[in-house]
């Protein structure tokens, strides 16, 4: 028999049978697992098995390339009250989707546990800043798949102040200065302000401009798409997470 017990953010609950579902978790220590849960719908379980709750939970199978199936202790945390704020509910699953469709199974992936947990907790502490909170966790994704954005000095190689960092290139991902960037200004993305100070590990702005988020998220789903969707379409809930 084979099993292992850790805690799990729960990502996604298909229905399978009257009785049983499967289920999508990312866990600390063991990365991205499917298995089955029996009565999950049960009023036992229903609170427990929802999208963006972590849980204690125990997988087994009798083989390694089983299925296999989910029992879960204990929830670590209760459900985010974030399902009466439209964005925060349209970031969480986006972010979630986005994990589930990237991730490789059964490979260990603590740093983007880390991640998107800590994501939940910031939706559910400050949900009016869901947009916000989102874009820079999706250049955070970027990074831990291997194919992150380099914002904090210019592709030229030449040294520049921060602030003169206003492009994106959308080949590489890397800031272009004002001065390197103006004879291509027209091919080049915007490089908006508070993604520069989130890449200099600054602190962000009281208030971002809508129209900033939705520039970080045209250019971070652009690299999204480039090298972990290719010909498949991102989730279409990202769209809400401005929209909504």
């Amino acid at each position: 028999m084979k099993r292992w017990q850790d805690d799990a953010l729960i990502l996604h609950v298909q229905h399978h049978s009257e009785h049983a579902g499967v289920a999508y978790v990312l866990s600390h220590q063991h990365g991205l697992y499917s298995g089955f849960v029996h009565g999950w719908r049960s009023k036992r379980q229903r609170g427990i098995w929802q999208p963006g709750t972590i849980v204690r939970t125990r997988w087994q199978a009798r083989l390694d390339e089983h299925l296999g199936y989910f029992t879960s202790s204990a929830s670590h945390a209760p459900r985010l009250p974030i399902y009466h704020h439209p964005r925060a509910l349209a970031a969480l699953s986006s972010a979630l989707s986005l994990a589930r469709q990237t991730l490789s199974a059964r490979q260990p992936e603590p740093h983007m546990f880390v991640a998107l947990t800590a994501l939940c907790h910031h939706l559910q502490a400050t949900p009016d800043k869901a947009s916000l909170l989102y874009a820079c966790w999706e250049y955070d994704f970027l990074a831990l798949m291997g194919f992150g954005m380099n914002l904090a000095r210019c592709a030229s190689g030449k040294p520049c102040p921060p602030q003169e960092l206003i492009y994106i290139s959308p080949k590489s991902g890397h800031a272009v200065s004002k001065q390197a960037g103006a004879p291509w200004r027209d091919k080049l993305l915007p490089l908006p302000p508070f993604l520069r100070h989130y890449a200099h590990n600054e602190a962000l702005p009281a208030t971002v401009p809508a129209h900033h988020i939705e520039q970080a998220l045209h250019a971070s789903g652009l690299f999204i798409q480039k090298y972990l969707y290719r010909q498949k379409a991102l989730p279409k809930i990202r769209e809400l997470v401005i929209k909504a």
